[in-house]
Parts: C-alpha cells; sequence; structure tokens
C-alpha cells in the first residue's frame, strides 16, 4: 500500500476556505474560521456511513462522539463519506483521533482513491489530537473520503478537516482559544471537589447514626429507621411482588461429592435467571462430610466476574462448600454469564434511576429470590443460610444481608469500605456501587452495623487497589458500636490477606471455618482447609442453562423492566400544564435561599477585533467555568449558547453563526465537566448519584451563577436567550429556566419529547436523575421554564427570528 506523505508546502496563494459538505447532511459554517485567520470545514467522523460503532466514553472528543473499528487485529470495515469540492487546487487533509493506551490505534484517509499516511499510530501518547495526513490535488465536484483501519488495536477516529490553506494548523487554532492553561488540572480539582463534598456528608451521616449505636435502646429504633431509608433508597421500598418462581431443575450432573443442578427461576414475571446447584453427596472419599437431610446452605452471588457463575473463584467456593456438607447456590447476576443480553447492561443504570429504580433494585432482588427459591428447597434447613460474595457478588451480599434478616451470616468480600476510601481511588467504578443519595445520609460502615447482631466476616486483600484494607478498617470501626450494643463485639471480623482483588483459596477457607462455627457449631471459626478440587471448563454443559449460552430474546431485561415504570410513572404525572415545581425541587436536591453566584479571573492575553474575547468563572465551590465571548455592541441582543462538547463547539454551530451575522452578542460557556474541564463523566455523574444531587442539579447552578456575572457587565443587553445543544445540556437549561428563570426564551435541539425516548438512544450518564419521573417530564420542564421555550431548533433562519422576537419582547 502506497501512502502520499507530504510535508508543508510554501504557497503564495491567499487563505481561502476550502469547504467540505457530507451528502445528505447541512453544510455547517467554518468551525476554525476566525477573523484573520484560514478556514476550514470539519468532516464528523459520526456523521459518515459504515458499521464502526458510534461511542462517547473518552472524553475529548468534538461533535456528537467518535467511531471506533471495534476489530480485533485490522478490521475489513470503512467509514466513507461524500464530499463537495468548490474549486481546484492542493488541499491539505487532517485527522483528528485518539492514540495511546500502549496499543496501536492508527488509521488512514484516502480522498478519490488516494490513500495518504497512518496517522494517530504512537503507543505512548495518550488523547486526542490533529494530526496531518498529507495533501491531495482535487477539482471541483463530489469527492469521496474513507476512513480505513491499520493498526491492530481498536482506532478511534474523529474527524477529517480539508483546507486548501497549506499553512494551517487546526491544532493551533484550537489552542488559541483555551481560556485554562490546563483543562485537566482543572478536572482533577473538580472531581476532588465533588469528592470531598460527597465524604464530608456520608461522615455527618454517620456521625448521626454513631451517636444512637452507643446504646442498644437508642440504635433500635434509629436502625429501623436506616433499615427502611436504605431499602427506599435501592429502590425496593415497597418490596415488589413475590410472583411465581417458575423454579426449574433442567438437569444434574453427579461429581465426587457432590452434584450440580442447573436451575431457571422468575425473580419478576419473565425475568430469567439462570443458576447453578450444589448439592452435598454421600461418600465424599476425601472428606467423608455428613450428609444431613437438611443442609446448611449458603448464596454464592458474583463478582464482576467475566464467566459469572462459571468463573473459577465462584465454581471453587461453591464445591468447596458442597464437599464440605454445605448447599451453594450461585446465579448469573444480570449483564453477565447466560443473563448478558442486550438490555441487562450495567450501564442500565443511568435509565433506571429515571423511574426510582438502579442497578441493586434488580440485583438485591434476584438474590431475595433466590433465597426465597432455597426455603421451597426440603433440603435446605431454613435456619441456616449464609451469604458470600466477592467485589459486587461482596456489594450484594453486604447489602441484601442489610435488608433480609433470614440471612443468617453475611461475609462480604473485597468491597466493604468507607466512602473516603471507595472515592478517594478515584476509579469508574461501576454504576452498581452507586446508589443514589446514599452517602447523603450513611456511610458504608452504617450499613453493615444493620447485620448486627448476625455474624459478619469482612475479608480485605491487602494488594486490592479498588477497595482498600484501609477501608475495610474504617467501616469495621464504624459496624463495631451496634455490635457491642448487642453485647457481640466477637460476631464482627475483619481478615486481611496478601493478594490482589481476589476471592482465593485462603479467603475461601477463612469462608468454611467461618460459616463451619456460626451455621453449624462446629470449631472456632480458624480456617478450614479446602478439599481437593476440579473445575468445569466455562463452557461446561454442566453449567449452563441454555445450549444457546444466553437467556431467550423474549426475557423481561432491566431495561424492558425499568421502561414499564418510567412509563407507569409517567402516567401518574399531571398535564404539563399543571407540573409540580416543588416536586422538581424535591427530586433535583436543589437548594434553598440564595442561589450561589460566580466570580470572574483575569485571563492573561489580550482582545482582538472578531477573536473571541475569553472568559474565566469561578463557581462558589471553586470550579472552573470559562467561557468565549463575541461581542457585538451592548445594543445588541445577547445569546448564551451552550453544548456539552465544549464552547469552541458551541462557537462552530450554524445558529451561532446565524446569531452573529444578524448582529448578536454570543456567549458560549463551559459548565463543570464540559468543554476544557471535560473528562470523568461516568465518575462525575455516578458520583453525584451517589452524594444526592445530580450533575444536571450542579451544571443548572453553574449557569445560573455564570449569567448572573454575566448581567453586571455593562457590554451585554438584557435579558439572555438561552441556546443548548444536545440532552445534558437541554435538561440543564430547562432545569436552570425551570428552578431560576431570567431568560428572555429558551430553544433546546437534541432532547427528545419525552424522557423515555431516550431509553432506545441511551440515557447519557448527565442526564441521570433519581426518581424524575415522579415530579416531570420533558414537557412539564418546559411548563415550568418562566418564558418560550423551542424544541427542537429547527431551520435555522426560523430560529433567529424566533430568538430576536423573544428578546425584543422582554426588552
Amino acid at each position: 500500500m502506497n501512502f502520499r506523505n507530504n510535508g508543508v508546502k510554501p504557497t503564495g496563494l491567499r487563505s481561502r476556505i476550502g469547504v467540505l459538505a457530507l451528502t445528505g447532511c447541512c453544510i455547517l459554517p467554518a468551525p476554525y474560521a476566525r477573523a484573520g485567520e484560514p478556514g476550514a470545514l470539519l468532516l464528523q467522523v459520526e456523521d459518515c456511513a459504515g458499521p464502526w460503532r458510534s461511542q462517547t466514553n473518552i472524553p475529548g472528543y468534538l461533535g456528537t462522539g467518535f467511531k471506533t473499528s471495534n476489530a480485533a487485529g485490522v478490521a475489513e470495515t470503512a467509514m466513507r463519506g461524500k464530499v463537495t469540492v468548490p474549486r481546484a487546487g492542493c488541499y491539505a487533509v487532517w485527522a483528528r483521533g485518539y492514540e495511546g493506551g500502549g496499543s496501536d490505534r492508527s488509521f488512514f484517509v484516502s480522498v478519490n482513491a488516494l490513500d495518504l499516511r497512518p496517522t494517530h499510530i504512537s503507543r505512548e501518547a495518550q488523547g486526542f489530537s490533529w494530526q496531518r495526513a498529507g495533501e491531495v490535488e482535487l477539482t471541483p465536484g463530489e469527492a469521496e473520503v474513507v476512513i480505513h483501519d491499520h493498526g491492530d488495536s481498536f482506532e478511534v477516529a474523529d474527524a477529517v478537516l480539508l483546507t486548501d490553506d497549506l499553512q494551517y494548523d487546526p491544532a493551533r487554532a484550537e489552542q488559541a482559544r483555551r481560556v485554562l492553561p490546563d483543562g485537566a488540572a482543572e478536572n482533577r480539582r473538580l472531581v476532588d471537589t465533588l469528592i470531598a463534598q460527597t465524604v464530608n456528608e456520608a461522615e455527618a451521616g454517620h456521625a448521626r447514626w454513631a451517636q444512637a449505636m452507643e446504646r442498644r435502646e437508642t440504635w433500635e429504633p434509629a436502625r429501623q429507621e436506616l433499615q427502611r431509608r436504605f431499602q427506599a433508597t435501592v429502590g425496593l421500598e415497597p418490596l415488589p411482588a413475590r410472583t411465581p418462581l417458575n423454579a426449574r431443575i433442567l438437569g444434574e450432573t453427579p461429581r465426587d461429592g457432590y452434584k450440580v443442578q442447573r436451575l431457571l427461576f422468575e425473580s419478576r414475571p419473565g425475568f430469567v435467571v439462570t443458576a447453578n446447584v450444589y448439592v452435598p453427596l454421600p461418600a465424599d472419599r476425601e472428606t467423608r462430610a455428613p450428609v444431613a437431610a437438611r443442609f446448611p446452605a449458603v448464596l454464592c452471588p458474583p463478582g464482576h466476574w467475566q464467566f459469572a457463575k462459571a468463573q473459577e473463584q465462584v465454581q471453587a467456593r461453591c464445591i468447596g462448600l458442597a464437599k464440605l456438607g454445605f448447599l451453594a447456590l450461585s446465579y448469573d447476576p444480570f449483564g453477565q454469564g447466560e443473563r448478558n443480553v442486550e438490555g441487562n447492561g450495567h450501564q442500565e443504570y443511568f435509565r433506571t434511576v429515571l423511574a426510582g429504580r438502579n442497578n441493586m433494585s434488580y440485583m438485591l432482588w434476584d438474590t431475595m429470590r433466590a433465597l426465597d427459591y432455597l426455603l421451597t428447597r426440603d433440603d435446605v434447613d431454613p435456619d441456616r443460610i449464609a451469604c458470600t460474595g466477592a467485589s459486587g457478588g461482596g456489594l450484594n451480599t453486604l447489602y441484601v444481608a442489610a435488608l433480609d434478616e433470614r440471612l443468617k451470616v453475611a461475609i462480604p468480600v473485597v468491597y466493604t469500605t468507607s466512602f473516603r476510601e471507595f472515592l478517594g481511588t478515584r476509579l469508574d467504578h461501576c454504576p452498581c456501587s452507586h446508589l443514589p443519595g446514599l452517602a447523603g445520609y450513611a456511610d458504608m460502615g452504617d450499613l453493615a452495623a444493620l447485620i448486627a447482631p448476625r455474624p459478619l466476616l469482612l475479608l480485605a486483600a491487602q494488594q486490592d487497589p479498588m477497595f482498600t484494607v484501609r477501608g475495610a478498617q474504617e467501616a469495621l470501626a464504624e459496624a463495631l458500636p451496634a455490635y457491642r450494643a448487642y453485647g457481640c463485639e466477637e460476631h464482627v471480623q475483619l481478615r486481611e490477606f496478601s493478594c490482589g482483588h481476589d476471592y482465593n483459596q485462603p479467603m475461601r477457607e477463612a469462608l468454611y471455618g467461618f460459616v463451619r462455627k456460626h451455621l453449624n457449631g462446629e470449631g472456632d471459626g480458624a480456617p478450614t482447609a479446602e478439599p481437593a478440587l476440579t473445575l468445569e471448563p466455562v463452557d461446561s454443559p454442566a453449567l449452563r442453562c441454555f445450549d444457546a449460552g444466553h437467556v431467550p430474546s423474549t426475557a423481561a431485561t432491566v431495561r424492558s423492566l425499568a421502561r414499564q415504570d418510567a412509563l407507569a410513572l409517567r402516567e401518574q404525572l399531571p398535564p404539563a400544564e399543571g407540573a409540580d415545581r416543588a416536586a422538581l425541587r424535591k427530586v433535583l436536591a436543589w437548594p434553598t435561599g440564595a442561589l450561589p453566584t460566580a466570580m470572574a479571573e483575569p485571563v492573561s492575553g489580550g482582545t482582538r477585533p472578531g477573536v473571541p474575547e475569553k472568559i474565566l468563572l469561578r463557581a462558589a465551590d471553586g470550579v472552573a467555568l470559562p467561557g468565549l465571548l463575541l461581542p457585538a455592541g451592548p445594543e445588541a441582543p445577547t445569546a448564551v449558547c451552550l453544548d456539552e462538547n465544549g464552547a469552541q463547539n458551541a462557537l462552530d454551530t450554524a445558529p451561532t453563526a446565524a446569531l452573529r451575522g444578524a448582529g448578536w452578542n454570543v456567549v458560549a460557556l463551559d459548565l463543570r465537566g464540559w468543554g476544557e474541564t471535560r473528562g470523568r463523566e461516568h465518575l462525575l455523574a455516578t458520583d453525584s448519584l451517589l452524594w444526592g444531587r445530580p450533575l444536571v442539579t450542579q451544571r443548572a447552578l453553574d449557569l445560573l451563577a455564570a449569567v448572573t456575572h454575566l448581567r453586571t457587565r455593562g457590554d451585554l443587553a438584557q435579558p439572555m436567550v438561552l441556546l443548548a445543544k444536545g440532552p445534558s445540556a437541554g435538561m440543564v437549561s430547562l432545569v436552570a429556566s425551570a428552578l431560576g428563570g431570567g431568560f428572555a426564551a429558551v430553544a433546546v435541539d437534541g432532547l427528545p419529547e419525552s424522557l423515555l425516548d431516550l431509553f432506545d438512544s441511551g440515557v447519557p450518564a448527565g442526564c441521570a436523575v433519581w426518581n424524575l419521573l415522579t415530579a416531570a417530564d420533558v414537557p412539564h420542564l418546559k411548563a415550568l421554564s418562566r418564558c418560550p421555550v423551542r424544541v427542537p431548533f429547527g431551520p435555522v433562519r426560523d430560529l433567529v427570528a424566533w430568538a430576536r422576537q423573544a428578546a425584543e419582547a422582554q426588552r
């Protein structure tokens, strides 16, 4: 394969704009055209045709996302677009993509079948960047642009830019408009601020429960209150109906000292759970474990292991327990093992929270229904049932034991921690761990205290980077007073192991000794040696409930169940004109009293005519809110533009160009976690929900604080028109208008008519608000706004005329 690899050629031609038009799409104004600078148009890769997958999980992209080949090795597929070249000439071709992370993510662009050089080859670099692919001679008319895979890892392509000014550098143009000297540092400051706020709330909540734990007579009523609040937080208040389990043993396979049964049951109607039951058999030649008429039983929910119930660590403890005389049940959590199907992923969390649910609403109920199933068996002793799991299975164990007292013993492994340590890792944890609002009233040790006086064994790993030993120690210290109040301090223990995030043999042996003591009354709780084990292959027919390896396509999913809940809530909402502002304030955790303000900071560098003025504001909590202003004069109307992809993107849209052409002042703002402070959206969203103040609320407050400051300037006409692009920006704008007001009009593009429409495309993390549909849907947000609202933008000319009419009506 030959690649054209040209350097920059000197040219005497004056700067011209290389116009690029994607067939079938609207033509946007030159996104990098500035007064005194060359211009070019941007081709967003997400607008190209082809099978590469659109994604948004890596921060720093332009537009609405990027595309990845999602192929191991070099993909045969490509992304294609048609462009219209306005005039003949030599065009520089720039590619924007992501590189690094130790992998070769390179790709190459071809124009009219001419292959340009591969870009984004570095394995060491980290992030999105513009790289020059080469040059191509073009004649007027239609040309084909194709993006090809080149590296052996997952390629990440973001945009292609053509310009006939060979000296033009889009990366330099981007840098010239940056307000912050170090956006990454500001993002870290934002994360640190959020963690501190969340930890402070959790520790203040713990202090209240700790005071009640000092005496049994004060702890008992406090315990009931905490348990009630926690049950509501996991979305199980009231508990769902105990519908028929429709349990079926599909078959069983005898092994040495035990047999494995393949079990199906439905925790909710149609919500199929695939499980294995390990039942002790007589004549275990190794341990000679006695076989009783009724066995003590241990529920073993897996963690976020790849193979779920078939995972090595899960099989090992189930076999070990069975060979020691315990019946063990393990099942596939939704989104894992045989339940890893569309609509069952753990990212469904962002859909579920809109209806007052979360991942644990389904996972804990699966475990409770598995317990219901065990109680139907005549070979299980109902008074001797324990639960244990590692990582996500430890989460499951801790939380279900806090709520369901039918469990007599709990052994959560490599999970229990303090929120200070949990959040302090600064990792993007699975949203399973982020129960909305939990940190607003309790720490994790308080939930462990709910298990008292039942025996509780915490197992922690000294080399675990996610759930630290220190966090387990802090959680133990929080729970210990409750055990003292019952006079059974010896019933709670923490044991530490020299290993990483695991449930290894020494840990399992600690489990065996603990359940032998507390379920069977045998031994002193010291570790019990593990019997010899022979594991099944992860795809063994002895473990699989379905030949296809997954539940039927007709089975209910988390998405379908959450949609049912969302539909039911929407039907209970009043008509939009009867929307309840107080209810909206409650679900958003909107502050009472005066709203916070923003303070301006000086920005280095002067201003030039036609070049955006840089603005830097600080929210009350110190978070940076950079912005760009294109002034037109103090008498000109003012538009505030939001784009969740950043203020630079907000200036590069057709509506913004039209407003500028019509003589408007245009201000583009980056709210927290957008644009220059973009990054860690998943962490920001999930940690905010754990705290109890969603990102929508924080960003709406940022917007109102920034606009309040802008109103103090003498060069911007009032009131302002607000334009927002994207679902998250749209939500923020409607909330700010509904609960703060002060805008002449609000126009939103990219937000559907109902939040339920996002169930198909996916709910952005920044849109997730716990229980929002108990208070409002999009029509209610529009009705509560204190000004005219337009959704969507519609034709640009009509939008500008509508905005001018609204502004003039308010002046």
